[in-house]
């Protein structure tokens, strides 16, 4: 299959996801970047491991930026649940953007662990898998 090919295919996949499907995916990127990141080790020259710390990053921004609003009209128990994931997912950027500032290898395993921990939660709880 030709990138081309495989491009308009992933584009044609992403486009037909449910919501609860996409936010998969996202944390599906962010732990695969985080993989990679692993995989490389803290040897590995920085210029190969920042576009993987980048794009976990942006995955994780992209979570955030979907969680209700601390402004919104939810019950209190959603508000709260709200509130405890931006604070994991704040965390999650800050360490990845500190380890982008001083160039130091990020804790990798808190990072999987936690994310793939919302993922399993969301895959099981939400999507029923």
């Amino acid at each position: 299959m030709s990138a081309a090919v495989a491009e308009r295919h992933l584009r044609a996949s992403v486009m037909s996801m449910s919501g609860p499907e996409l936010t998969l995916f996202v944390y599906d990127l962010a732990l695969t970047r985080l993989e990679c990141i692993r995989e490389l080790g803290p040897q590995a020259p920085w210029e190969e491991l920042r576009p993987h710390l980048m794009a976990a990053q942006q995955a994780v921004t992209a979570l955030l930026e979907c969680v209700v609003s601390p402004r919104a009209a939810v019950a209190p128990e959603v508000q709260e649940m709200a509130g405890n994931l931006r604070s994991l997912y704040l965390w999650a950027i800050q360490t990845l953007v500190q380890s982008d500032i001083h160039r130091s290898f990020p804790p990798v395993e808190d990072l999987q662990k936690v994310l793939g921990n919302l993922a399993d939660g969301w895959r099981r709880g939400v999507l029923g898998r």
